[in-house]
């Protein structure tokens, strides 16, 4: 063996990791990337896709591109998780770990890369992150020796805080959260099926944060295990200050719609 040979090796396994290095392209791509974190932002891309190895024949490579819907532009930071199983819509924003492949983030190139068994079965790729309407999309099969590509489009919208808090005053951890367009402002949006992105569950904090365009909403929440529910129509004018704090009543509200 050379002393060149385990280098060669080694840049043919890390391109197989999500965000891993790998040989770079000659010719860098050029334009403008949405980031997110805290918000998006416009930066230059200067980093190029790497070269890939091409997957084992035990083996499928995913790449997953995402785009911001309107600019066309390549969005770095978003989070993408390859999937074995579709999550619960009622949870799409946090899918089971048994069903996670991989979580990882996009660099600055917009992809998200991962190597996975080649068992023959579909596997699907969530985008998500604060800043997001989260999409779901099949990956493809996992194929031995094959390559599956995917464009994600997703669209950047503002983000809509809220706190809630039990009837005692106390933060509501884990609540159950939902903010579904009215009727009359629902959503065809490619990715979303059913309740996907619509109902969350707010954290330890009872803070719960849902990534929505301005227009009108059917607010629903409740405790962790569904009771004490608390309705109300909003409209979401895309601005906030400071997050909305919510205390749920003693005795569940009746469904007004």
């Amino acid at each position: 063996m050379t002393p060149r040979t385990p280098l060669l090796l080694l840049c043919a396994v890390l391109p197989l990791s999500c965000g891993g290095g790998g040989t770079r392209t000659s010719t860098p791509q050029s334009g403008t990337v949405m980031t997110v974190g805290g918000g998006p932002n416009v930066v230059d891309v200067v980093e190029p896709l790497p070269i890939f190895a091409p997957p084992a024949a035990n083996q499928t490579l995913y790449k997953i591109f995402v785009f911001e819907r309107r600019s066309q532009n390549p969005i770095a930071n978003a989070r993408v998780i390859l999937l074995r199983n579709q999550p619960d819509a009622l949870y799409m924003r946090e899918p089971a770990v048994r069903d996670k492949i991989l979580d990882g983030k996009t660099r600055s190139h917009g992809c998200f890369y991962t190597a996975a068994e080649a068992d023959g079965t579909m596997k699907w790729a969530l985008v998500t992150g604060q800043g997001f309407i989260p999409s779901l999309v099949e990956a493809g099969l996992a194929t031995g020796g094959h390559v599956r590509e995917t464009r994600i489009e997703v669209d950047i919208v503002p983000a809509c805080k809220f706190v809630i808090r039990s009837p005692n005053g106390d933060r509501a951890n884990n609540a159950l959260c939902s903010m579904k367009p009215d009727e009359d402002a629902a959503s065809n949006r490619p990715g979303l099926k059913a309740n996907y992105g619509w109902t969350e569950r707010a954290d330890d904090l009872g803070q719960v944060i849902f990534n929505r365009e301005p227009g009108a909403y059917r607010l629903e929440f409740s405790v962790e295990q569904g009771g004490h529910r608390w309705y109300e129509r909003f409209t979401w004018t895309g601005q906030q200050e400071k997050a909305r704090e919510v205390t749920l009543p003693e005795q569940s509200q009746e469904k007004p719609w």
